[in-house]
Formats: C-alpha cells, sequence, structure tokens
C-alpha cells in the first residue's frame, strides 16, 4: 500500500488490528487477507469493525475466496475481496472505493 501513497500500519493478526484501533490508532482502512490468524476469517474481522468503527474503510484480499465464509457469516455478499494476484492500479483503485464506500456511509 505504500507503493500507492498511504501509510500503512501492520498488524500480526486481526485480534492485534483490531487492539491497535481500540488504542486510538488513527485508522481509515483495514485491508485484510479473508485467511487470518486470530478470528475465523476476514470477513468476522469485517463484520466488528462495521459494528464497531463504521466509519473505517474495509477491503479483503484472497487468492481463492469459498462462499462458504460469505454464507456462514451472513455478511453482505457485496464486501469487496481482491483476487490475489492483482496489479498495483487494481490495488490503488479497490483501496479508493473502499475509501469513497465507507465515506457514504458515515
Amino acid at each position: 500500500m505504500e507503493a500507492i501513497r498511504y501509510a500503512v500500519i501492520e498488524a500480526g493478526n486481526a485480534d492485534a488490528a483490531l487492539q491497535q484501533i481500540e488504542a486510538g490508532e488513527p485508522v481509515d482502512q483495514v485491508f485484510s487477507n479473508v485467511v487470518v490468524p486470530g478470528l475465523d476469517s476476514g470477513y468476522d474481522l469485517i463484520r466488528q469493525l462495521r459494528f464497531w468503527h463504521p466509519r473505517i474503510a474495509t477491503q479483503l484480499t484472497s487468492g481463492h475466496v469459498s462462499l462458504a465464509f460469505r454464507e456462514r457469516d451472513g455478511l453482505d455478499p457485496r464486501v469487496p475481496v481482491l483476487s490475489k494476484p492483482y496489479p498495483l492500479n487494481s490495488l490503488a483503485e479497490a483501496v479508493a472505493a473502499a475509501l469513497r464506500q465507507a465515506q457514504t456511509q458515515a
């Protein structure tokens, strides 16, 4: 993300990301893999963020996305998932779109 001019704060897992946000770390967007340590899936992370921090934009990525995650978690099927591998311009477009969507929902 730094390559497309966004500052990046890394977290070792979903729980650490949530702890950083709860501690007051200023975050505009969370970009996560669908498969993450600490929770059942990146969808779980998105669901928690949307409940507790609805102004934070969210974007998932995966090399293989199973619809089972979405169906099991009852998550909005419109949650964006950027398929790996992706070119830099696709990453930039996905990040910008997620930020715009979060602004319109706030």
